[in-house]
């Protein structure tokens, strides 16, 4: 990004993720918060095929639905077998392996299917792939797998027309052997994790960028950013969007167990605020609550800018070409290289923090927000 002299000391006192600035006055950030959101509601109409209005009242149905979702998980206990949005008709639908609680999720305005399996079940047959993948090579056409509750199964992903091949075929095998729930699925693409920026609304370290994710502070205050831990992976000193210091690496985790990582702000020119950029405009940060399968989420990077799809998976596992990385959530919005650390939101809640995608066609993958913040022990900067 090129500024000039006053620009450059403006934005040094700004969060990499938030370059719109900082309102003035009451008004004025009303207004800001008016225009952040005709961005959101336009940006989902254009890439979910709607209008803005329609993608208002989506969004209003699925923050209902995801209070509905953590209601009746509760609820329901052993016998919750997941639950998704459906677009269509507006509502939750909610999976449950005993038949007599039907009524307990149509009281609560869900719709009610009965599952074999339960989300518990599921999990468990996902997690005993991950500890076969902990002890065996997986085979590059592998791509990942996850806990499909909409099928009520465990979904391995194999890159179109490599099923019959020799290390394919072990695998799947010992996989079938593992876990009975598994069903195999062909997908047109393999999964990258994304980085590699050079310009625009960035951080770099150890010769890395990527795109800043969301505002935190520690146990005692202090300031930090959470963001991808393959970013973070190099560690060592962080330089902003405009080159300027900004702090220090402090953790990183890309493996089984994630793909997150998080940087002290130690700089005194740069302020943590809850803002995520919707290009051109900011989206502030309300909270963390996890939306459900079929709801609406867009993401912000300096590649591709604010983009938007749908949540199709969660619990994913992901084959980044030998390192698995287990729990990422699966989303249909457009993401390039470049873009990974950055922030995933569903409305004015974060859902996570873009680890990567497909390296052809549309698609994303983000750590969920509040495994990041409970690792770290962190709060989310909220406005």
């Amino acid at each position: 990004m090129r500024t000039n002299s006053a620009s450059r000391m403006l934005a040094t006192a700004l969060v990499a993720i938030a370059m719109a600035g900082i309102p003035s006055t009451a008004g004025a950030a009303d207004s800001g918060r008016q225009a952040a959101r005709e961005t959101m509601l336009h940006a989902m109409a254009q890439d979910l095929g709607t209008t803005p209005q329609r993608a208002a009242e989506r969004l209003r149905q699925e923050e209902e639905a995801a209070r509905t979702e953590q209601q009746l998980h509760g609820t329901l206990g052993k016998n919750f077998a997941g639950a998704w949005f459906d677009e269509k008709s507006g509502r939750l639908v909610v999976a449950v392996t005993d038949a007599r609680r039907t009524g307990e999720i149509t009281a609560a305005g869900a719709v009610a299917r009965v599952a074999s399996h339960s989300l518990a079940e599921l999990n468990t047959a996902k997690d005993q792939l991950d500890a076969l993948a902990n002890g065996a090579a997986v085979p590059q056409y592998v791509t990942g797998w996850y806990a499909d509750t909409v099928t009520n199964s465990v979904v391995v992903e194999v890159l179109r027309g490599r099923t019959t091949t020799a290390e394919v075929l072990r695998f799947l095998d010992e996989a079938l052997e593992t876990s009975g729930l598994v069903r195999v699925a062909e997908v047109d693409s393999v999964m990258r994790p994304e980085y590699n920026v050079a310009g625009g609304a960035y951080y770099s370290v150890g010769g890395t960028a990527c795109s800043v994710g969301f505002s935190a502070r520690g146990a005692d205050g202090s300031r930090k950013f959470v963001t991808a831990g393959h970013c973070t992976r190099p560690g060592g000193t962080v330089y902003g969007y405009n080159g300027a210091f900004l702090g220090k690496t402090s953790g990183s985790v890309f493996g089984n167990r994630g793909d997150f990582g998080k940087v002290n702000v130690t700089s005194g020119n740069w302020n943590v605020k809850p803002w995520v950029n919707t290009w051109p405009n900011v989206r502030v940060v309300h909270g963390s609550r996890a939306q459900p399968v079929g709801a609406s989420v867009c993401r912000s990077g300096w590649k591709s800018g604010w983009r938007c799809g749908e949540i199709v998976a969660k619990n994913r596992t992901v084959n980044y070409g030998g390192v698995i990385v287990e729990d990422l959530t699966n989303t249909t919005a457009c993401s390039s290289p470049g873009d990974s650390g950055g922030a995933h939101m569903s409305g004015g809640q974060a859902q996570g923090i873009h680890s990567g995608g497909p390296s052809s066609g549309c698609g994303a993958l983000f750590q969920p927000i509040n495994e990041v913040l409970n690792a770290y022990n962190l709060r989310l900067v909220v406005g």
